[in-house]
């Protein structure tokens, strides 16, 4: 069987920069988790502590650096390597979660969006996010998940590989919504295409729900369309507002966690760009080649760098006009 590496960005939002308490509260439920069962003193004493910070943390009275935090949670036995997998980048990237490891795992997620573009989206001013993202300094935990999730739209996600997110009740309600869309996303892959629509200026300047309006722009039925509404209006991802629809928080979501399922969504939006209903091609090309296969695995991570760019561009992109379907692929031949 030909091995297969395939790439599908869904072009979904971050989650709207919340204050400085959201996240300090994000922090304090962390570290909490984190603890589990042990005192706030013996757990001091097993991140090599003679005070007891971890009282001062929790209550949010003062807060690890993020390098301080993720080496605590690898001392506990959580695999932190694989938490920062999920954003489809190297694990190597995080290395031994060093200030200047994770510094870089940071920037590497960031793309090309500019320090500025991140300081706008994120409220926080550009000097601190350059400082942050070359390692000129370190941020404490609440301004790292701010900034992971600025940069991302996906910070519940990375959490959830940390530690059960319902201990986490800052990010739950998020979370939740977030996993039922991706759990629509594998059972009506449409819903992804319909509510992207919504997003839009387009959808959001009619002055009522118009009933295949959202079809005949996609070239779907009107049936496939109302099966995905019904969906999305039973899970909760989709509310009416008046007499329009409207999502109940837009967000970025993942739907590599389940391979099977995964590589069901790929098959389906791959079919859709061999033969793309209601849509023209924006852009295409393709290369037969045979390399080495140390440059294939350059190939491969530079694949891997431009997915990350592109789901950072469209994490904070705004106004959203358009839909799009961004499909990328590897294919290698046994030779």
């Amino acid at each position: 069987m030909l091995p297969l590496l395939t790439f599908l960005v869904v072009e979904m939002n971050a989650m709207c920069s919340n204050p400085t308490p959201m996240w300090q509260s994000t922090s304090s439920q962390l570290i909490r988790a984190l603890r589990a069962e042990r005192s706030q003193r013996v757990f001091s004493m097993r991140l090599g502590y003679a005070g007891n910070p971890v009282k001062n943390w929790e209550a949010g009275r003062r807060f690890p650096t993020a390098g301080v935090a993720l080496r605590a949670a690898k001392r506990v036995g959580v695999d932190v390597a694989q938490a920062g997998a999920t954003f489809q980048l190297s694990a190597t990237r995080l290395g031994d979660l060093s200030d200047e490891n994770i510094a870089a795992w940071l920037n590497g997620l960031r793309g090309r969006r500019t320090f500025v573009d991140i300081a706008k989206a994120s409220n926080l001013s550009r000097q601190q996010v350059a400082r942050w993202l070359t390692g000129k300094s370190v941020p404490r935990l609440p301004e790292f998940l701010h900034l992971l999730d600025t940069i991302t739209g996906r910070v519940s996600d990375f959490v959830a590989e940390l530690v059960d997110i319902g201990q986490v009740p800052a990010l739950l309600d998020a979370h939740r919504k977030r996993c039922a869309a991706k759990n629509l996303a594998y059972i009506a892959p449409w819903t992804e295409a319909v509510m992207r629509v919504i997003e839009t200026q387009a959808y959001q300047e009619l002055t009522s729900h118009e009933p295949g309006w959202i079809a005949k722009r996609l070239g779907i039925s009107n049936a496939v369309e109302q099966d995905c509404i019904e969906k999305m209006l039973a899970s909760g991802t989709l509310a009416y507002s008046g007499e329009q629809l409207r999502p109940t928080e837009v967000q970025t979501v993942s739907t590599a966690s389940d391979p099977k399922k995964a590589a069901f969504l790929k098959q389906h939006w791959g079919s859709v760009v061999m033969s793309p209903p209601g849509a023209s091609v924006q852009w295409t090309g393709y290369n037969v080649i045979s390399l080495s296969q140390k440059d294939l695995e350059n190939v491969e991570e530079t694949l891997k760098k431009a997915y990350a760019e592109i789901r950072s561009i469209v994490a904070n992109s705004q106004p959203e006009e358009t839909v799009a379907l961004v499909h990328l692929n590897l294919l290698k031949w046994n030779i």
